[in-house]
């Protein structure tokens, strides 16, 4: 299995997430706020990854299913060219 940060423009989000439906790949959506660990620590939600990119969602994908989120991903790109989806792979071990 393998994590997915999946970092797209806010204005496409349900046409992100409705793809991500098509193809059957649980989401596990980001909070909107950032939270700082102390009272001197600034939320980090004030500034954007990149120009017009605000929401992101994680993703946890079996092997089986990569191709689909791979086809999922070009699909939104292509027909949404203000998406600007991004997505970055990790790998993931199972700890307990």
């Amino acid at each position: 299995m393998r994590i997915f940060l999946v970092i797209y423009n806010a204005d496409r989000n349900d046409e992100v997430l409705q793809a991500f439906d098509k193809v059957q790949i649980e989401l596990y959506p980001l909070p909107e706020k950032g939270r700082g660990r102390t009272k001197n620590t600034r939320a980090q939600h004030e500034r954007p990854v990149w120009t017009g990119t605000k929401a992101m969602v994680v993703l946890a994908v079996t092997r089986e299913k990569e191709s689909n989120l791979f086809k999922a991903l070009q699909e939104i790109n292509s027909s949404f060219k203000d998406a600007q989806v991004r997505a970055f792979a990790f790998e993931a071990e199972e700890l307990l």
